[in-house]
């Protein structure tokens, strides 16, 4: 069923992130997209039609300008507890029995793909999106926001570790 409020949230929302440099796309019911062309920037966002949309559901970002790092837990909040408030983070659950999976948005290249092959942590990059608050369908859960963009001056969190001080890292 189709909820007008819920339209607004998730318009006001990409406004939003379209403001801040993220681009946006619609998302359906399944996370997936709804037209592999519909990315939308600020000066877009506020005219597109999929607002109205009853397939049009929830809000991704496209991954241009950062990575996103998804683990799920116990590790997400693993890492969560080291980072505290100086990394954008959300999480959600697949189902109300499923695992939580935490969102870590990080500065771009930051950390490999490579290694993360072994684990259960999945890298997005420059050409993959992820499903942003205030989405929520059956699929996906509900997605929140741990720390919010702002609070974290809408910057991808930089690395910070002993190697990174000294100035030889890779």
């Amino acid at each position: 069923m189709f909820d007008k409020r819920r339209a607004h949230a998730l318009q006001n929302a990409a406004m939003t992130y379209a403001l801040h440099g993220w681009p946006v796309t619609p998302l359906g019911s399944d996370g997936l997209r709804l037209n592999p062309t519909f990315v939308y920037t600020a000066d877009d966002v506020a005219d597109a039609g999929w607002w109205d949309e009853p397939d049009a559901c929830q809000l991704g970002v496209m991954c241009t300008s950062f990575d996103v790092l998804r683990v799920p837990s116990p590790d997400g909040a693993s890492i969560w507890r080291t980072l505290g408030p100086s990394c954008i983070t959300a999480k959600f659950r697949r189902s109300a029995n499923a695992r939580l999976h935490w969102l870590f948005f990080l500065e771009r290249g930051s950390i490999r793909q490579r290694p993360l092959g072994t684990s259960r942590a999945l890298l997005c990059g420059s050409d993959q999106y992820v499903i942003m608050p205030p989405s929520e369908t059956e699929l996906t859960g509900r997605v929140h926001w741990v720390v919010p963009p702002n609070q974290a001056q809408w910057q991808p969190y930089r690395r910070h570790d002993i190697f990174d001080r000294l100035g030889i890292a890779s």
